[in-house]
């Protein structure tokens, strides 16, 4: 296991599109600041942009994965891996956590800078709302690592058993992108239900469907913690979906590829 990530690793450091994944969080970070800043200038009232990292790394850590995705395959990097005598579920997992952190560090890059500036730009204006509670912020930052891990147990679920080199990475970044359009679609419709004078004629099997997506599956938990970053008592519900997301994903995805014939 600890050569498979080595390896992994590896290719990461070496990664052109990893490396611009992240200058592309880092420059969307600072650009959050600047933009901050122009609307504070025009007296509007504005939220800290904490968790605004959500709207974006869905997509850069799908892309990622993607380019890595089609070196296991394309290259045969499996096949030589299991000719050196690595087991599937180790190779599995391998994958599996290289992705997280690649994942966590684009949240990285997005964060340290943005909060950093943030803060020392616009700690004492009134016109900019605060997270107020530091335990407040390590709870929803927890819980936001969750969504991460989710995002990549659901890839790696459906890019490891996908061998063909352009098909593979093609899913992944369609199942990327249905989960966050799916996730704010149904967010919004839950938002319009719940705020709506007279309440709305939903089917029960409509509402535990836009619940699923919205509160469930990463996509709609990113919206939310964008939304309701540091003002929400509901992290560890949403902590405790995504590990239920995580493990079922994980074990989906490990079955199949133990089963899986390497050509």
């Amino acid at each position: 296991m600890r050569n498979l990530l080595h390896a992994n690793f590896h290719r990461v450091w070496k990664s052109r599109i990893f490396w611009g994944c992240m200058a592309l969080m880092l420059l969307y970070g600072l650009r959050l600041v600047y933009s901050l800043q122009e609307a504070l200038q025009e007296g509007w009232t504005q939220d800290h942009p904490a968790f605004l990292f959500f709207t974006q790394v869905w997509f850069l850590l799908a892309a990622w994965y993607s380019s890595f995705l089609s070196g296991e395959y394309g290259d045969g990097a499996v096949r030589n891996k299991l000719a050196v005598g690595a087991v599937r579920p180790a190779i599995y997992f391998a994958d599996l956590v290289t992705c997280i952190a690649v994942g966590l560090m684009l949240c990285a890059a997005f964060i340290l800078p943005n909060w950093t500036l943030t803060s020392f730009f616009f700690g004492h204006s009134d016109a900019v709302n605060y997270i107020c509670s530091p335990g407040q912020t390590a709870v929803d930052l927890l819980a936001g690592a969750l969504v991460i891990v989710s995002y990549s147990a659901i890839f790696s679920a459906v890019g490891m058993n996908i061998q063909h080199r352009a098909a593979g990475p093609v899913v992944v970044i369609l199942t990327a992108c249905v989960l966050y359009l799916n996730g704010l679609v149904c967010d919004m419709e839950l938002a319009l239900y719940c705020q709506a004078p007279e309440p709305l004629k939903y089917s029960r099997l409509r509402l535990a469907y836009d619940r699923f997506f919205a509160e469930w599956l990463p996509g709609g938990q990113g919206r939310y913690y964008v939304m309701h970053a540091g003002s929400s008592g509901k992290a560890p519900v949403l902590a405790a979906y995504s590990l239920i997301v995580i493990a079922a994903s994980t074990a989906a995805g490990l079955f199949l590829f133990r089963r899986k014939d390497l050509k």
